[in-house]
């Protein structure tokens, strides 16, 4: 299983063979875009899903959410990129994808549709969310946001400019709750964790099988 504390519950009724191994945060190599290293108010991050699901009145609503926040916005669009017309504000950076790495590492906060792959990388970071699923998995991926302490929860049904723009500043004055989720995140596993558990499965003897009845 591909989480750990502080995004699964304690646990005590699962299988001898299933194994937390933490999150796996990966980003594909390349070097961090020259615009985020300019000098301006801190950035924030708003993402929608890789997996197109009709999301982008999520971007919609943060450019009027946040237009005038003293932030800077980056919004990755993914396949929606080009098929959206958003409105314009001089704070807003629109792209298809940018690395989520270096954004992270200057970002006061992410406002994302909660999937778990940039929740895990939000929180690792130290960076608050604010969590606002869609559907699938996403519901349950922001109750546990939530649950650890490093942001909030907005409904997709609720989505406003002015919900969004008091969303993110309760998120943002909750950073000490997203460091401490970021100190759990980093203990609870990794590519080690997921290296070593898969290597005692792949050794660990089978149990025999069961005799059909007579």
């Amino acid at each position: 299983m591909l989480t750990g504390d502080p995004l699964e519950y304690p646990r005590s009724d699962a299988p001898e063979h299933v194994r937390f191994v933490g999150a796996q945060i990966y980003d594909p190599p390349g070097e961090a875009p020259a615009w985020l290293a300019e000098d301006g108010d801190p950035w924030v991050l708003v993402t929608t899903s890789t997996d197109y699901q009709g999301d982008e009145r999520l971007a919609v609503a943060a450019v009027e959410a946040l237009r005038d926040e003293p932030v800077r916005v980056v919004i990755t669009l993914a396949d929606a990129y080009g098929h959206v017309e958003l409105p314009a504000a001089a704070n807003v950076r629109v792209e298809r994808f940018v690395p989520h790495g270096p954004v992270l590492e200057r970002a006061a906060a992410v406002i994302c549709h909660s999937g778990m792959g940039i929740v895990h990388k939000a929180i690792a970071a130290g960076v608050p969310v604010v969590a606002m699923p869609f559907g699938r998995d996403q519901p349950e991926v922001a109750r546990r946001v939530v649950e650890a302490g490093a942001g909030v929860m907005l409904p997709a049904r609720r989505l406003t400019a002015e919900r969004l723009r008091d969303a993110l500043r309760t998120a943002m004055s909750r950073r000490a709750g997203a460091l401490n989720a970021a100190r759990r995140i980093r203990a609870s596993g990794g590519g080690e964790s997921f290296a070593t558990e898969a290597e005692g499965l792949a050794v660990a003897p089978r149990p025999a099988a069961a005799r059909p009845a007579a």
